[in-house]
């Protein structure tokens, strides 16, 4: 113990840097979990299970070229302008799908706060349904 405390003594600096580092990373994973993560396998069973519904986050031009059969499409930064439409689906599971499954975080935060409660975000977003050859609907 004495070395511990010598060593954080003699190098103060690099012990507020990783406490610094510690308490960021404990803030973003705190920050993320506002909604649980599925994987897209488990997304699957929510599908088809529970009739989950999936909102597709992306832009139009990536919707089109394959999406989740029956997501409801709502472009990120459209999901304020389109919450009364959203609306039905708080009895429902949701799942919000983006592309790397970033964007997704942020808008499963903002139903929460419209009062969904079961809302999940698909791990990987879209790019993992996509590895783990999951089926993908175009227009």
């Amino acid at each position: 113990m004495e070395q511990f405390a010598a060593f954080a003594l003699d190098n103060a600096v690099l012990v507020l840097v990783f406490l610094g580092l510690l308490a960021a990373l404990v803030w973003t994973s705190i920050s993320t979990t506002g909604a649980g993560q599925v994987s897209p396998a488990d997304a699957v069973r929510l599908i088809s299970r529970e009739d989950a519904v999936v909102i597709d986050l992306r832009p139009d031009g990536e919707y089109r070229s394959g999406h989740i059969v029956n997501a409801v499409h709502v472009p990120f930064d459209q999901i304020e302008s389109r919450l009364g439409r959203l609306g039905r689906y708080r009895q429902k599971p949701v799942i919000a799908a983006c592309r790397t499954g970033q964007q997704s975080a942020n808008a499963a935060r903002r139903l929460r706060s419209e009062g969904f409660e079961r809302v999940h975000r698909l791990q990987g977003g879209m790019l993992a349904w996509q590895n783990a050859d999951l089926p993908l609907a175009k227009e």
